[in-house]
């Protein structure tokens, strides 16, 4: 069996060998650059040198024999200039592009770039690989062959792993290695045989089996054999075997490419006669985005399960286990200098069978938008308009297209300090409807226009904090609203909802997410905002805003089930940043119940990035008598070599841990290994059963410039812990 690494430069940190003595064996390889003599000229040097017979030279003492890129020495040596020949003696040293190799007798043919050295120790001193084999051969420019060979990545002096094989080939202009014969130690302990092994000698991608990985999880016991195809520069392909042992074998298959134009992954899954359900398994992913022609941009998004447990059986974590809806998209975009047109069509598939019909979301087939984009001008009167045509569709209930027209005119006016901006809306939307009642219009309109009114004051200030200078700006800003009455009942409610208040939207049009409700309004938004910039960088260290929106009318336009709101002054919602350091960021946002004289709704979270790999995130979010929940990971480095990684996210409404992750890694110069333990939750408590965790621990062991032994732990670090990068 083949046994390949893939390693993507691109993915590569840069510290890889950060913890190694020296890339280089002192003394080991010298930096040659060509010199003034024309291209294929020997040049000899030594302490004596005298002629044996015709064209044959001996040379003793120090010896030095340069062949364009390459370079000879030894102790003595006889050179035949008719053949080219060197036969070296004693504390030979030899060296081409990339490789250094020192051994005690041998030959070389330095016009041809071949010859054998015996008793040699070797370095790939680009990748930190070094060794020793009996012989060495050389083959031509790039290829060696070594026999009797023991291989490592390590320091000198330091064999944490070590390869031990009958025989090595490198191909260096390929950047491959292959062995044959391979035993594989780590600690001196002999872990694997393998009659056939590749790996790289420098970051390109190569084909071959990936080393299989092993995960023991509450669905049993897992080996994954991946064999990694790399099909072109820009094309590639992974088939994993995941032999599972109670369900069975899981093919997953993942296809990638990258053109100029574009970019995409395609997977596919299928695990037949589940052990478990007695049924075929199978899951659908694709994404693409692509430009089709100047201008012309395109964009897919396609999943599917075969069931709805699928995710939580076989990918795991807290987001599988909440997903109820897999959403289905392809769209086209259309770029001109002054607008912009969409196509669209959108699907989900609702994997939650319980879901019913009525309460899971509508497809568009199509949805096509046509907009103006065109800069928005001061001191002027500025054009703008909005269209979109929807077919909506469900099984059940009513269907139906939806067109909406927004043509709208502004006038913003702005001065150093101050701006005003006046603009009107008009919502023209019609109806073309299928499956309502009896008796009931299948064609509706509905004409609201919109009037806003933004203005606000920009106040400035120097002020001095300790040595440093900062600019305290005060920006008070009044938005003024108004949408007359207009009753909507009659038409469906397509896709819009009532978003979380928040204060981003004091300073919206329409208090519904679409344009299913336009809502009626009469009322005024007021906030201030104000900030501490550096005047030297411009950094905004602190910034923190409050507002709250007065009411002149009841809000009479509502969603079905709902009722007409009545009070005169919205909750105060409040938000501020402020960078304590460099490396900390402190969010928070509040908002408080004018009617309950209560905190409703509010969030802190402090963030810590030092380095790469210096992270903490601390951060409590609560949502009053649904949500209380509070969540703390980190990745932190305990020495150069040590790393600890955790997280912590439990639900104090509930009462229950969400997720737990522990994990500690080692790192030493040429190996590194992770071990996380993750706990979660992967069904909430009913009526009739318990809740249920599950219970997963990852090791990954990576003997560097090799390849990485068992499941990698990337994914589920980047899932659980914010801002992690390997």
């Amino acid at each position: 069996m083949a046994i390949s690494a893939t390693l993507q430069a691109a993915e590569e940190d840069d510290s890889k060998w950060s913890l190694c003595s020296t890339h280089r064996a002192s003394g080991f390889h010298e930096d040659i650059e060509p010199g003034d003599t024309p291209p294929g000229t020997t040049v000899l040097t030594a302490d004596e040198a005298r002629s044996i017979r015709e064209n044959v030279i001996n040379l003793d003492g120090n010896v030095r024999i340069r062949h364009d890129l390459q370079l000879l020495k030894a102790e003595s040596a006889i050179y035949d200039k008719t053949t080219d020949i060197v036969d070296a003696r004693s504390n030979i040293h030899y060296q081409q592009e990339g490789l250094s190799v020192q051994g005690t007798t041998g030959s070389m043919e330095l016009g041809k770039q071949t010859g054998i050295l015996h008793d040699t120790d070797f370095q790939l001193y680009d990748w930190h690989g070094r060794g020793s084999a009996r012989d060495a051969t050389f083959q031509g420019p790039n290829i060696t062959v070594l026999r009797k060979v023991h291989y490592t990545t390590c320091d000198y002096g330091d064999n944490d792993w070590l390869m031990r094989a009958s025989k090595i080939k490198l191909n260096q202009s390929k950047g491959t290695g292959s062995a044959t014969n391979v035993v594989l130690s780590f600690k001196h302990v002999p872990f694997l045989y393998l009659p056939y092994i590749s790996f790289p000698i420098n970051d390109d991608r190569k084909t071959g089996f990936l080393v299989p990985d092993y995960k023991s999880s509450n669905t049993g016991d897992e080996i994954s054999i991946p064999y990694y195809i790399n099909i072109a520069p820009n094309l590639d392909n992974t088939l994993t075997p995941r032999i599972i042992s109670n369900r069975g074998t899981l093919f997953d298959n993942e296809f990638r490419y990258l053109t100029p134009d574009s970019h995409g992954i395609l997977n596919l899954a299928y695990l037949p006669d589940d052990k478990v359900t007695q049924d075929d398994r199978e899951s659908f992913h694709y994404i693409h985005e692509g430009t089709l022609a100047p201008r012309v941009h395109s964009a897919i998004n396609l999943n599917y399960v075969s069931d709805a447990d699928y995710l939580k059986d076989f990918t795991g974590g807290l987001t599988a286990t909440t997903t109820v809806h897999l959403e289905r998209n392809a769209e086209l975009t259309y770029l001109g200098d002054d607008w912009t047109t969409r196509t669209r069509v959108q699907g989900y598939q609702t994997i939650d069978e319980t879901i019913p019909e009525a309460s899971r979301p509508y497809q568009r087939l199509p949805q096509i938008q046509l907009n103006s984009n065109r800069p928005l001008l001061t001191n002027q009167m500025n054009y703008q308009l909005n269209s979109e045509y929807v077919f909506f569709e469900r099984n059940e209930r009513v269907t139906g297209g939806r067109f909406d027209i927004q043509p709208s005119i502004s006038f913003p006016m702005k001065t150093i300090s101050t701006f005003l901006s006046p603009k009107l809306n008009i919502h023209y939307t019609q109806y073309q409807l299928q499956g309502q009642p009896p008796g009931t219009d299948d064609t509706l309109t509905r004409t609201v226009p919109v009037f806003s009114l933004d203005g606000g004051i920009f106040l400035e200030r120097g002020v001095h904090w300790g040595s440093q200078q900062f600019l305290h700006t005060l920006e008070p800003r009044l938005y003024y609203l108004y949408a007359p009455y207009k009753d909507q009942s009659d038409i469906p409610v397509f896709d819009s909802g009532l978003p979380d208040f928040n204060f981003t939207r004091m300073f919206q049009e329409n208090r519904f997410s679409s344009v299913d409700r336009i809502g009626d309004a009469n009322q005024v938004s007021i906030s201030i905002t104000s900030r501490l910039l550096n005047k030297e960088t411009g950094i905004e260290r602190i910034r923190g805003s409050i507002g709250q929106i007065f009411y002149f009318q009841d809000r009479k336009v509502t969603l079905p089930g709902s009722s007409t709101e009545t009070p005169s002054q919205s909750d105060i919602v409040a938000e501020a940043r402020t960078l304590i350091t460099r490396h900390l960021t402190v969010d928070t946002d509040l908002q408080w119940g004018i009617e309950n004289s209560v905190i409703t709704k509010g969030g802190i979270q402090f963030r810590y990035r030092a380095e790469k790999r210096h992270i903490i995130n601390l951060s409590y979010r609560y949502r009053r008598e649904e949500l209380d929940q509070t969540d703390v990971s980190l990745l932190w480095p305990l020495s150069p070599a040590w790393h600890i990684m955790g997280r912590w996210n439990y639900s104090l409404f509930d009462e229950r841990l969400l997720e737990t992750l522990s994990g500690l890694e080692y790192q030493s110069c040429c190996w590194k290994i992770s071990l996380v333990s993750r706990h979660y939750l992967q069904e909430a408590a009913t009526a009739d059963n318990p809740e249920v965790y599950d219970n997963a621990i990852y090791v990954q062991l990576e003997l560097k410039g090799l390849a990485n032994l068992g499941r990698s732990v990337k994914e589920t670090l980047e899932e659980s812990i914010l801002g992690y990068v390997e």
